[in-house]
Parts: C-alpha cells; sequence; structure tokens
C-alpha cells in the first residue's frame, strides 16, 4: 500500500513538473522571461529533468547569466547525456563568451546526436565559431550543413549569403530582433 502511494505521488509530481515547464517555455516564447525562470525553477524542484535544465539555462543566457546557464547545460548532460539541446547551447556560450575553441568539442558532439530534431543549430553555431577564429572555409562548410538540415533556415540562409558575397548587405528578411528567443540562441551583435 505505502508503495502504491509514493507511485502515486512521485506520478503526480512528475505531471505537475511537466505543466509547470510546459507553462515556463510558453512564457519564455512569449517574452515573459522573469516568469518563466520562476516556473523553470519549481518545475526543477519537483522533478529534476534534462530539459528543465537546459531551457531554465536558456533563459538564463537571455539575461547574460551565461555563467549560470553552462551550469544548467552541464547539469543537463548529467541527467540524460544524449540531450542535443545542452551540447548545443553550451556551445553557442562558449562562443559568447570569447571561447570558439572551446565551443567545438560541444558543438561537434551535438552535430552527432541520433535525437537532434534540429541538426541546423549546431551546424550554425559551428559556422559562427569557425568564423570567430578565422577560419571561412569551415564557416561555410557548416553553414551549409545547417542549410541541409533545414533549407528554409533564414538565419543560415543570410550567413551563407554574407559570406559568399562580403560587402553586399541588402536588407535582411528578418531582423536581428526577430531572432531573439529562438532556440538558436541568436545573441545581439557586438558593437
Amino acid at each position: 500500500m505505502k508503495d502504491q502511494v509514493r507511485r502515486d505521488v512521485t506520478r503526480e509530481k512528475v505531471a505537475e513538473a511537466s505543466r509547470l515547464f510546459r507553462m515556463a517555455y510558453a512564457r519564455q516564447l512569449e517574452g515573459d522571461v522573469e516568469r518563466a525562470l520562476i516556473l523553470y525553477d519549481k518545475s526543477l524542484r519537483l522533478h529534476a529533468t534534462a530539459e528543465a535544465h537546459a531551457y531554465l539555462g536558456w533563459a538564463k543566457s537571455t539575461r547574460g547569466q551565461l555563467d549560470d546557464a553552462i551550469a544548467h547545460c552541464v547539469e543537463s548532460i548529467r541527467l540524460d547525456p544524449d540531450f542535443p539541446n545542452a551540447w548545443n547551447d553550451i556551445g553557442a556560450y562558449l562562443i559568447e563568451l570569447g571561447q570558439p575553441d572551446d565551443a567545438l568539442f560541444f558543438l561537434k558532439r551535438a552535430t552527432r546526436m541520433r535525437r537532434h530534431a534540429s541538426r541546423c543549430f549546431p551546424h550554425y553555431n559551428l559556422h559562427r565559431a569557425y568564423l570567430a577564429m578565422g577560419d571561412r572555409v569551415r564557416a561555410i562548410e557548416h553553414v551549409r550543413a545547417a542549410l541541409d538540415a533545414d533549407p528554409e533556415f533564414s538565419p543560415a540562409q543570410d550567413a551563407l549569403h554574407d559570406l559568399l558575397y562580403p560587402g553586399h548587405c541588402e536588407e535582411r528578411r528578418f531582423p536581428d530582433a526577430a531572432l531573439a528567443g529562438t532556440p538558436v540562441l541568436a545573441f545581439p551583435k557586438r558593437p
């Protein structure tokens, strides 16, 4: 009887954590990151998952808390080493911290993960890392791989155009602000 009660309580906690996670994600997509942070935290206190840690990291990254974001992604990987988002996100955060060489390990790992629904993201971020390292050939290779994974991925379309036709800046279809908050982890351009 006690075992059944424990299982029921555990199931209820997992269900509530999942509900809170979905609410947090919805708030984040709506731009209410402060509320999303609270809901992700509540979800994690009930039942820690790789997804909740990675997405809490993503929310913190939008507030410039990149070290905290990396820590949450590391915890995500500890919980589920095969969850690709955490690997991609760490790579993106390291690029933003000026450590593109360190990002390569994480991003390459993300490209090889079977569960990755959007392989365009780690390839796009690999392009960013190689570009930051001054390797235009590899940057082009990975931006093309991002487009192979998703031909409609506009940040990769724009990046390929910029790489192939430098100095021919046409008006972008999507301003940088339209990319903010996407799982690509598009950060504003540095001055």
